[in-house]
């Protein structure tokens, strides 16, 4: 109420400022648990506070942040419960109304889920069906990141040239729409495949210029960070640079997800 009433224009609807104030830190949620950042935790529980203090009845905005909270599940290896509070949003979407994105983005880290057990049956299965819902939809950044992950089918069933060319398209298109999730996805990736195709020096410059960029304040991204900072080494092991590739994971070793 006093941040309300404290030199704001009196002319908006305090429920607008409101409003606006709730998304934002929603957003801000989504980001710190795309990137995998225990902050995410102290943020989930204020906000969850602020709407049981206000009585706030929004089926959307809960399940918007109940996805939050199972992207970060995944990314901390919480798969089994991050599923459970996939497929709750998905089972009462249609008592609950609620925005189809909503379900696309349920999709979405439904594919990363399977991903991170490595269970690529069912992403074949599912992949272009949830690309086609999220394009429907106009979830554009669903919808990119699951072509992407195509180019990860691609890249496990050896189809090098064709998860080459999905990979660089989609890379433009997360550059160009300033998507650095998406862009660090991509990389990694390329990087990966350059590394399996014995491109070393590409692989190797890929991977730093993602580090750096992953480190970057602006984007902080926690996941990004380790998993570059591993697939340096894997790439000095394998070109026989023990000496860096030690380096590489004492940095790893050193490192706070907490940051």
């Amino acid at each position: 109420e006093a941040l309300l009433n404290n030199g704001l224009n009196q002319k908006i609807p305090k429920s607008i400022i409101f409003n606006t104030w709730l998304n934002a830190n929603l957003k801000f949620i989504d980001s710190l648990a795309i990137c995998g950042n225990n902050r995410f935790l102290d943020k989930y529980d204020d906000l969850n506070e602020t709407i049981k203090l206000n009585n706030i009845k929004d089926n959307n905005f809960e399940a918007r942040l109940k996805v939050a909270e199972a992207f970060y599940l995944s990314f901390s290896g919480d798969i089994i419960n991050s599923d459970k509070i996939l497929n709750e949003i998905a089972k009462t979407s249609y008592e609950k109304k609620l925005d189809p994105k909503i379900l696309s983005h349920v999709n979405l880290v439904l594919i990363i889920n399977r991903i991170l057990i490595d269970d690529f049956e069912y992403i074949n299965k599912n992949l272009l069906s949830f690309t086609m819902f999220a394009d429907n939809t106009n979830d554009n950044f669903s919808k990119n990141m699951l072509k992407s992950i195509l180019g990860l089918a691609q890249l496990k069933q050896n189809n090098n040239q064709k998860a080459y060319d999905i990979l660089t398209e989609q890379l433009k298109v997360f550059v160009n729409d300033k998507i650095a999730i998406g862009a660090l996805f991509c990389w990694y990736l390329i990087a990966k495949l350059s590394l399996k195709t014995n491109e070393f020096e590409k692989a190797l410059e890929i991977s730093k210029k993602a580090l750096n960029i992953a480190k970057n304040p602006k984007i902080n991204n926690n996941i990004f960070v380790i998993l570059y900072k591993i697939l340096i080494a894997q790439i000095y092991i394998q070109t026989e640079n023990y000496t860096n590739a030690k380096m590489y994971h004492r940095q790893e070793d050193r490192y706070d997800p907490a940051l």
